[in-house]
Formats: structure tokens, sequence, C-alpha cells
């Protein structure tokens, strides 16, 4: 039979594993975002390059392009978006922290469904930056097959 004082030591581990959770569920979103911001803005710069020396001056399918770029430019505007929301929720978590970090204070249960509310944000962030991202390269892909 466990008491208050076995209890205890057993809700400051749990919640720092959830700390520990959260923080490395943040830097792998953190990569996420640093990966498609840089590939998404290299693929604007080669379809720049791409139509000014090789497509010429009247490209075949130019709407295909400009899809691109706007899939492209959505993926950019996710992930910025996405970092942001990241940061402000970890502000936040930061602000509400308090000394008892155990799941039966309410200040940190609250800072615990801020974080889930925002790691929900996120996600949903991530996930468009990388689908359009992944729509834009396909877009460019057959605009540049088809005025080689």
């Amino acid at each position: 039979m466990s008491t208050d004082s076995d209890a205890a030591p057993r809700e400051q581990d749990t919640a720092r594993e959830i700390e520990r959770f959260y923080a490395e569920s943040a830097e792998m979103r953190r990569e996420l975002d640093k990966s498609i911001l840089t590939l998404s803005a290299g693929a604007l710069g080669i379809s720049l390059t791409f139509l000014k020396d090789i497509a010429g001056v009247a490209p075949t399918a130019s709407w295909v392009l400009g899809m691109a770029w706007l899939a492209l430019v959505t993926a950019i505007g996710a992930t910025l978006l996405s970092r942001r929301a990241s940061e402000s929720a970890w502000q936040k978590a930061a602000a509400e922290r308090s000394e008892d970090n155990s799941p039966r204070n309410p200040t940190w249960r609250a800072a615990v469904r801020a974080l889930n509310a925002a790691r929900n944000r996120v996600i949903g962030c991530n996930t468009v930056a990388l689908v359009s991202f992944l729509l834009g390269v396909v877009l460019l892909l057959g605009f540049a097959l088809t005025n080689v």
C-alpha cells in the first residue's frame, strides 16, 4: 500500500518525463521547420534560375510554375507560423511553471493543456508545410519536364 510520501516522487518523475517528452518533441518539430524552410526557399531559388536560364522567355504551362510557387510560399508561411506558435507556447508554459510540478497541481495541469493545444496547432502547421512543400516540388518537376 502506497502513501502520499511514496506518490510525491512518482508524480515528480512523471512530470519530468512529460516535460522531457515535450522538449524532445519540440526539438524534432524545430528541425522539421528548418528543413522545410531551407528546402522551400532553395526550390524557389532554383525555379527562378531555371525560368531565367533554361525555360526562356515563353515557357509552356507557366500556370504550373505559379502553382508551385504558391505551394512553396505556403510551406514557408506555415513553417513560420509553426515556429511562432511553438515559441509562444513555451513562453507561456515557462511563465506558468511553479515549484510544484505534480499532476495534482492545477497550474501544472493548465500548463500541460496549453502545451497540448499549442502542439496540435504546431503539428497542423507542420502538416500544411510538408504537404505544400511536396506539392510544390512535384509541380516544379512537372514544369521543368514540360520546358526542357
